[in-house]
Formats: structure tokens, C-alpha cells, sequence
């Protein structure tokens, strides 16, 4: 895509992109969030070291984490984004408390709801109004709305 064709190439992206997703839909049966992970999770909790590396910027410490710094440096403007990053960040915490005292599964738990609301968060901050300039996308949604 060129700058020069940028709004007839968004709205051939918009329409391109609508088609995948309810062509993504057909014949799919819902799995919830909390489902989806424990299957995950039983091959390849293993992940947790991986995930905590990136996450923290190779640290494992929780306080540089960038949910952490996001809040702790007001990278955030949007005040739902903050709340929904705060969100993530207390979950985030939560999730290495549980992991180091060795439950796994409600770890896994925590998991699910501090990774939608660091989604969400990004959406409400980035995505909703300057780049996509549409609503949030049902798998988006709050595990709590399923």
C-alpha cells in the first residue's frame, strides 16, 4: 500500500478484514477463555518462564514489567485504557504470586483475565479511534461477559 491510495486501501482492508472473520466464524464452536487456556496449558505451561521473560524486559521482576511501567510512568492517557492496564498489571502480579507458590492452575486462571484486560487496554488506547476507528472485536470482550 502506498500513502497515496491510504483511504481506498483502509476501506478494501476494512471490507477484506470483516470477510475473514465471519468466514473464521463458520462451523466454529465456542470455547471459552478460561477452556482454551487450560488445554493450552496442559502441554505447554512451560510457557510461564517465556512469557514472564518477555514481559518483564528479560527480568522476571514484576516491577518491570510493562504493564507496571505503563502505569507507573502515565504512558497511558485514554482513562479506561489505565484502568483496564491497572487491571493487568494487579493480574500479572497475582499470576507470578500463584506461579512461585506453585498453583498452576488458578495461575492459569489469572492468566486469562490479565491478558483480555492488557488487550483491551491497548485497544482502548490505540487502536479504537486513531487506527481502526471501530468497535472492539467480540473476542475482545471481558472474560467476565461471556
Amino acid at each position: 500500500m502506498h500513502a497515496v491510495h491510504l483511504d481506498k486501501s483502509l476501506e478494501e482492508a476494512r471490507y477484506l478484514g470483516a470477510k475473514l472473520g465471519l468466514a473464521a466464524r463458520e462451523g466454529r464452536q465456542p470455547v471459552d477463555d478460561e477452556a482454551l487456556w487450560s488445554e493450552y496449558g496442559k502441554e505447554v505451561w512451560h510457557i510461564y518462564p517465556e512469557y514472564m521473560y518477555n514481559l518483564t524486559n528479560d527480568t522476571y521482576d514484576y516491577n518491570q514489567s510493562l504493564p507496571e511501567q505503563a502505569i507507573r510512568h502515565s504512558v497511558l492517557k485514554n482513562r479506561e485504557a489505565v484502568s483496564l492496564m491497572q487491571e493487568a498489571a494487579d493480574g500479572i502480579k497475582e499470576v507470578t504470586r500463584l506461579h512461585k507458590l506453585g498453583n498452576r492452575e488458578e495461575a492459569q486462571r489469572r492468566m486469562v483475565t490479565a491478558s483480555m484486560a492488557w488487550i483491551r487496554s491497548t485497544w482502548a488506547e490505540y487502536l479504537a479511534d486513531d487506527v481502526i476507528g471501530a468497535e472492539i472485536p467480540d473476542t475482545y470482550r471481558n472474560v467476565d461477559e461471556d
